[in-house]
């Protein structure tokens, strides 16, 4: 925990409560500590785990590794992350989805040692928000359609609440559902209990 908050490009699904929060939905979780030759640790690792066919892994690593600074993933620390996770007589597919800015030597690094993937399980874009900007600047950055659809929801009079009692969290579970009909996509969809139990493991 101590080391993720040390890290410029932490993300909450390398936090120790998602990680006990995937358990409870069938996978299995596993943390590393990476260290450089002077065995100082630079990086750190949590990994999700599914075994859906015999003899075939399926690894999955979002938001990580996550580096103490802003130089510490090097080519080695990826070569020596994928050697830690082999597992012998067995197929290992490994993704790993890093949810930080792309810089030149990250991608040469990335491309050292990673393929880009055929089959694509997320979008290839992210947005990076300042939430310190004003909001004549974050409206420059978007593009006009979106401007207009942010102005659309600012007339349907939403109200934005930063809390965790039970009933916003029954609320938001309806919302989901709602969501996940309208999109036809029953998995988006999460229980009030299962939101229950992932605030509970999430305090912060």
């Amino acid at each position: 925990v101590k080391l993720l908050e040390r890290s410029p490009y932490p993300s909450f699904f390398q936090s120790w409560g998602w990680g006990e929060f995937k358990k409870e939905q069938g996978w299995t979780v596993q943390r590393f500590l990476i260290r450089n030759q002077m065995k100082e640790a630079v990086a750190g690792c949590q990994i999700f785990r599914k075994q859906p066919l015999p003899y075939f892994t399926f690894t999955w690593i979002p938001g990580g590794p996550f580096p103490v600074d802003a130089h510490s993933l090097t080519s080695e620390l990826f070569q020596r992350l994928k050697n830690q996770l082999q597992v012998r007589s067995h197929l290992n597919y490994l993704r790993i989805y890093l949810m930080r800015p792309v810089e030149h030597g990250l991608v040469q690094i990335l491309c050292k040692n990673m393929l880009r993937p055929l089959i694509f399980l997320n979008s290839g874009l992210s947005v990076l928000i300042n939430l310190k900007s004003s909001d004549d600047e974050f409206f420059r950055n978007m593009t006009g359609k979106h401007r207009y659809y942010v102005r659309q929801a600012q007339k349907q009079n939403i109200q934005w609440k930063f809390e965790k009692p039970i009933h916003l969290i029954k609320d938001f579970s309806l919302l989901m559902a709602e969501m996940a009909r309208i999109k036809k996509k029953p998995k988006l969809s999460l229980s009030a209990k299962t939101l229950e139990r992932l605030v509970s493991l999430c305090p912060e």
